[in-house]
């Protein structure tokens, strides 16, 4: 591989493996975290009533 093809093979392997580690974060912390994420979004209501009153 020549020299001027290496950033842009790097930048779409840094893009595609971004992508995957994304979605897998992603859908590894909705099955995990079910029965976090209703605590998460009330304290998160409670803190924007919060900062709005």
């Amino acid at each position: 591989m020549e020299k001027s093809g290496l950033p842009a093979f790097f930048a779409a392997l840094h893009q595609k493996l971004y992508l995957i580690f994304s979605e897998h974060t992603l859908f590894t912390l909705v099955r995990e975290n079910q029965h976090f994420l209703p605590i998460l979004t009330q304290e998160t209501a409670l803190l924007v009533k919060y900062m709005l009153w």
